[in-house]
């Protein structure tokens, strides 16, 4: 029997059973009673592993150069009420770059997954540092980032979230 892991306290549950339309482990778990009812840290809609179409569904955020895109994957953002969060992918075509750097009122955390990004340009997209995959960063509320560029083009991960503090 194949067994998956709740989040709680680590007892297995059927694959078996998720597979057969009864839920997953993280709500059928018995000791998680009305957990859709539950008021949780970071609200975000439940979505178990789904394919991401990597071809459709990408758009130019607001006040970024063309040729820089994003999918959202979960959430949302509400900047103006400084509430949410979202998961995000953002793509750099190759040479594109930003000329001033950037700052927010959230949290920002960034995987690099592929492609190279450079960090520090100039307004000409000239030097700054670069960095290659398996690279991370976390910027709290305020941190100036950037300006940005990638030569050959790049795919990142991102989560951005405001803190209920």
């Amino acid at each position: 029997m194949d067994l998956a892991w709740t989040q709680s306290d680590r007892e297995p549950y059927s694959i078996e059973n998720i597979r057969a339309g009864e839920g997953n482990a993280f709500q059928r778990h018995p000791l998680i009673e009305n957990w859709e009812e539950q008021t949780l840290a970071i609200e975000k809609e439940f979505k178990e592993f789904f394919s991401v179409d990597m071809n459709e569904g990408w758009e130019c955020p607001e006040g970024y150069p063309e040729g820089i895109d994003q999918k959202i994957l979960a959430g949302h953002l509400d900047d103006d009420a400084k509430t949410g969060n979202r998961t995000r992918l953002l793509r750099f075509q190759p040479g594109v770059f930003t000329t001033l750097p950037f700052v927010h009122e959230h949290w920002e955390e960034v995987y690099l997954v592929s492609g190279d990004l450079i960090v520090g340009n100039d307004e000409n997209g000239e030097g700054g540092e670069q960095f290659q995959p398996n690279t991370y960063a976390c910027r709290p509320p305020g941190a100036y980032h950037g300006p940005f560029k990638s030569e050959g083009g790049c795919l990142l991960f991102e989560i951005h979230y405001y803190d209920k503090g």
